[in-house]
């Protein structure tokens, strides 16, 4: 008889737990996430981030840059970034954006420790988190100031911009433009820009070179801050010549001819960045040098006013809804303002605006835009809710002046422009774009040509009835271009001009006398 074992009777064991590993992998985390409370000893601050960790993470990333460094073979190109070690200073990256933990980098040298991996580091990548990392902590003010404070370090960052690496060109940007954002710190960005000449060179190849739409938009509002803040700065740049090192048999460039090239990038690719270089154009135009540097007939600065001709027309459709205005308004500003001024400067296009129904067929459009608005009241906008430009554009509507502490503000108002912008809710740009195209308006009627008015009219480019607004925008305050403009259509189509005569009263009897 067989005895049978009492260990069969029981279920069999389970097989070994293949989970074991990872149960304990998240059983540690948890503890870890549990000596990590919110304002516990090894918190910063009130958050849940390490002290301990994050310094950890900044000794392992000096000691690699200091290593690397030494070997002589390797170039910033070929080396690549530990996987891990990015992973976490993207997390530092990100954590940078508490004020909380950028002050507590900051207390700990933070600054300084990124300064020293920045320029000894050979990997790209980890150059790029480091700039960006900066870029998050110099939002807050006390941070801008302490980088402030190391002039040299002011001066390598600017360097940067001559490095061939996009997305280290993109932070750099980034950061430049935070710290001319803080009134308290630009001046020691912008002093500079002014005594470095590689700045100037480096922004003019990037504008001419690159094909990167972010990296243009932020060179761009760099340049926006910068001009808007110095005018002193703007000048210098408006006509210096630059050489391009990495091209020796390039001719020297200009910083319009650099804008002209990143406009034609931008055109069709980012409305946004668009609008943003067609303003640094619209700052230009408040100085004389500026406005120099638009209209010189020798150079191919000239082909800046066919640029804008040709971007006026893409804005102006007369089929569009009104609604089509107020999107672009201040892309529209801007190019009127320029057009306005470079018509006036000396050395400008006249000779150009004889002949060009183009140009009058798209002012004529914009008072159609106009008239629209100003038949249907008060557009029912929010105009908190959509940007404006700066206000120290001379030459627009707004006359400029100066406080005590040196900074723009608007000026006293003509009785025009108050009822222009209680008219149109408000908006400086509706404002601008009238006066503005007001001004192109009379030149051209003063200057046009009766075979420029038959081959418009013949061809259906412009109407009677927007020759009706035209005269009735201009009549009595440019009585001299209205009867120009009438003598010329008389010449070339009597029917229209008599019919004009008759739609407009009160100018139909100044005429007779």
């Amino acid at each position: 008889m067989k005895h049978c074992s009492p260990f069969k009777l029981r279920n069999p064991s389970p097989p070994p737990n293949e989970s074991s590993d990872d149960e304990e992998k998240e059983e540690k985390a948890n503890n870890e996430k549990s000596d990590r409370k919110v304002g516990g000893p090894d918190a910063i601050g009130d958050t849940i981030y390490s002290k301990s960790w994050l310094l950890s993470v900044l000794s392992r990333v000096v000691e690699q840059a200091q290593v690397n460094s030494t070997n002589k073979e390797v170039v910033k190109t070929d080396l690549v970034l530990d996987k891990e070690l990015e992973d976490d200073m993207c997390k530092i990256w990100d954590m940078s954006m508490d004020e909380v933990v950028a002050a507590f980098l900051q207390k700990v040298n933070g600054i300084s420790v990124l300064h020293g991996v920045i320029e000894r580091s050979l990997s790209w990548r980890l150059i790029e988190i480091c700039v960006g990392i900066l870029g998050n902590m110099t939002c807050f003010l006390p941070c801008c100031l302490a980088l402030n404070n190391d002039e040299a370090f002011i001066d390598f960052l600017l360097q940067l911009l001559g490095e061939s690496d996009p997305p280290t060109l993109l932070e750099t940007s980034r950061l430049i433009l935070t710290c001319l954002s803080h009134n308290e710190a630009s001046s020691s960005w912008l002093a500079k820009m002014k005594t470095l000449d590689s700045v100037f060179d480096n922004v003019c190849f990037i504008l001419k070179s690159s094909t990167n739409v972010d990296l243009l938009l932020k060179v761009g509002k760099v340049l926006d801050s910068a001009f808007d803040q110095d005018e002193e700065l703007m000048v210098k740049w408006a006509t210096k010549n630059s050489q391009d090192e990495k091209s020796i048999n390039n001719p020297p460039s200009t910083l319009t001819l650099a804008l002209f090239e990143a406009i034609l990038q931008l055109r069709t690719e980012s409305p946004e960045a668009l609008e943003v270089y067609l303003h640094v154009l619209q700052l230009l135009t408040t100085t004389d040098e500026g406005s120099s540097a638009l209209v010189r007939p020798s150079s191919k600065e000239y082909q800046v006013w066919h640029l804008l001709l040709d971007i006026l027309t893409d804005l102006c459709h007369p089929a569009d809804p009104v609604a089509a205005l107020l999107e672009q308004r201040v892309s529209l500003a801007c190019i009127l303002s320029v057009l306005s001024t470079m018509l006036s400067s000396p050395g400008g296009h006249l000779n150009n605006v004889a002949n060009s129904h183009k140009l009058l067929r798209d002012i004529l459009t914009v008072f159609q835009y106009l008239a629209s608005v100003k038949s249907s009241g008060k557009p029912n906008v929010d105009w908190g809710a959509l940007p404006l430009t700066r206000e120290r554009c001379k030459r627009s509507t707004w006359s400029t002046e100066r406080d005590r502490s040196g900074n723009g503000r608007r000026g006293g108002k003509r009785e025009s422009e108050i009822r222009d912008l209680q008219l149109f809710g408000d908006d400086p740009h509706v404002a601008i774009i009238r006066e503005s195209a007001k001004d192109i308006l009379a030149t051209v009627c003063l200057h046009c040509s009766a075979t420029m008015l038959r081959d418009a009219i013949t061809r259906k480019t412009i109407s009677t009835a927007q020759l009706k607004n035209a005269v009735l925008e201009l009549f009595p305050s440019h009585s001299e271009s209205v009867h120009h403009l009438l003598s010329e259509l008389r010449k070339a189509c009597p029917a229209e001009a008599e019919l004009l005569l008759l739609e407009s009263h009160g100018l139909a009897h100044e005429d007779s006398q």
